[in-house]
């Protein structure tokens, strides 16, 4: 799954481990997903810095979509 949603802070590196979370307007914060390594892709020897990669369990592929359907 692709998702350009997401908010990525500026030193994230490879190894790092992240929460995705989703801020409602009424100041209901949600985890989606916890605790989850990434990986920043290499292009032509420079990271994309706007790109990260995750192994998500079908669970948290659900979660993310139901998360994105409420943000809208």
């Amino acid at each position: 799954m692709e998702y350009n949603v997401l908010t990525l802070p500026i030193d994230l590196i490879t190894g790092n481990y992240v929460d995705i979370r989703l801020q409602l307007p009424n100041g209901q914060d949600y985890v989606v997903v916890s605790k989850k390594q990434v990986t920043v892709p290499v292009s032509n020897g420079v990271y994309l810095s706007d790109t990260i990669q995750m192994n998500l369990t079908e669970k948290e592929i659900l979660y993310m979509s139901c998360a994105i359907v409420e943000n809208f």
